[in-house]
């Protein structure tokens, strides 16, 4: 099989960047690599023709909003996605919070078509192409499709709590039967740990300071609150090492108090360290996932290991194995391959 992996953003199309931190991407294409498929995981460009696209079983693109500052690479994924939906073996993903911001910038750009090509995106790859009117076309025939059609599959990583319906909520056009959230902290809680938890330290690691659940939860703590990763250039090493310290990480909730996937709480889990979210959605794993920051910031260094140590096996347990993730990644991007045979 033959795959072909992209998206709107650096961690959603760039190899060298899962290497230093876990993404979505990532996780695909080492369970493709695993399967035995050739995976082409690379920038798209608004060069690549139906014909090339063509020789591939399933593209796999990753999409965020179209005026978002992350998606340096968006002109060369929308190019991508307007020639594989045509050709029926485009998938897509959505990997990061808030969809409805997504949504937002495919209304905006469809309704301000020269949205998409304002100064102020001038650093976006291959920029000076789509000023070119065949080009500016093509990808714009992309936004007008994403806007007025039915998507095609959609994936998105969730924890073992995820419900498929935080993304359809803000994105009518993907249908609900079409739409599939699975999650891939296998990989991770499974990578063999080295050593034992450090001296811990009185501070807690919070994924995402700046949402409202975040800024509500600090209010209530003892203990100072700080990033789990400290710019996007740190590494999974330094950030093992701080959640490693902490007495806990925070794992925050976003728009309408909607879940979201981040590598945070298996990093967390991995290396010893109690988990904390809202507990609406994590009770349903039991009494060790309803835990309040307070009540964790009472127990001893001992009894939060312990509790750590039992929320992995808990979660584990509610969650694919990554023999299982492989399989049903695969059945989602060659579904089309399938259902012909």
């Amino acid at each position: 099989m033959k795959i072909f992996l992209t998206g709107c953003t650096s961690p959603q199309a760039s190899k060298t960047n899962s290497e230093n931190f876990p993404s979505f991407a990532g996780i695909i294409y080492t369970a493709f690599i695993e399967l035995g498929y050739e995976v082409t995981w690379s920038n798209p460009s608004v060069d690549m023709t139906r014909e090339y696209l063509s020789q591939f079983d399933a593209v796999v693109v990753g999409m965020a909003s179209p005026l978002g500052l992350t998606s340096h690479r968006l002109y060369g994924a929308l190019a991508v996605i307007n020639e594989a939906i045509e050709i029926g073996n485009l998938s897509l993903f959505i990997d990061s919070p808030e969809p409805h911001k997504v949504w937002n910038g495919i209304r905006g750009v469809y309704k301000q078509p020269l949205s998409l090509i304002k100064d102020f995106y001038s650093k976006r790859q291959e920029y000076d192409k789509v000023l070119e009117k065949e080009n500016f076309e093509k990808i714009y025939s992309a936004i007008s499709k994403l806007y007025t059609g039915i998507w095609p599959r959609t994936i998105v990583p969730g924890h073992s709590w995820t419900k498929a319906e935080s993304v359809t909520k803000h994105i009518p056009n993907i249908d609900p039967t079409n739409i599939f959230a699975i999650c891939p902290d296998s990989l991770i809680l499974n990578t063999k740990r080295h050593g034992t938890k450090s001296l811990e330290e009185k501070y807690w690691c919070v994924d995402d300071a700046g949402t409202d659940w975040s800024k509500k939860i600090e209010k209530n703590l003892s203990y100072q609150m700080q990033p789990y990763r400290q710019g996007r250039f740190e590494g999974s090493q330094e950030i093992a090492t701080r959640l490693d310290k902490s007495v806990g990480l925070l794992v925050s909730t976003y728009k309408n108090n909607d879940s979201w996937w981040t590598p945070s709480l298996s990093q967390g889990l991995h290396v010893g360290t109690p988990v904390v979210t809202d507990w609406r959605h994590s009770q349903l794993l039991g009494e060790e996932w309803s835990k309040l920051p307070s009540q964790i910031e009472e127990m001893s260094t001992q009894e939060r290991i312990s509790l750590a140590k039992n929320q992995k096996e808990i979660y584990k347990l509610s969650i694919p194995s990554w023999q299982s993730f492989k399989e049903s990644i695969s059945n989602l991007v060659l579904h089309n391959i399938y259902s012909n045979n």
